[in-house]
Parts: structure tokens; C-alpha cells; sequence
């Protein structure tokens, strides 16, 4: 399926990375965390934009 930028019916989202995390997680360590058993993050099979809580961010980022 391909996309036709030029569409206004199609949203174009732009994303730019932040600062680096102090100190970056991987999926194993996301996955062993409590906070995330009923996030799409760990149930779902493929890692994609989700959303996240406020605390869920905070241990991310912190």
C-alpha cells in the first residue's frame, strides 16, 4: 500500500528525537516492570507508537 503525501486527508506527523535517556531500557527490562503488564507495549507483538501514563513515562525517561 503506498501513501500519497500530497493527500490533506492523510496525516503527516513529524517526529524529532529529545535528549538522550540517562539511562535507556531494554524490552526485557520493560517487560519484567509491573507498570507495563497491561500496556500495548509488552501484549502487543510489535513495537509501534502507544500510549503511555504519566508513571509508565516517568520510569522510562527517569
Amino acid at each position: 500500500m503506498s501513501v500519497d503525501a500530497t493527500d490533506p486527508n492523510v496525516p503527516i506527523v513529524r517526529v524529532k528525537a529529545g535528549k538522550r535517556l540517562k539511562q535507556p531500557k531494554t524490552l526485557d527490562q520493560i517487560k519484567a516492570e509491573k507498570l507495563f503488564a497491561k500496556s500495548p507495549l509488552v501484549t502487543i507483538g510489535r513495537l509501534s507508537v502507544v500510549p503511555l501514563t504519566q508513571e509508565q513515562w516517568d520510569w522510562l525517561v527517569g
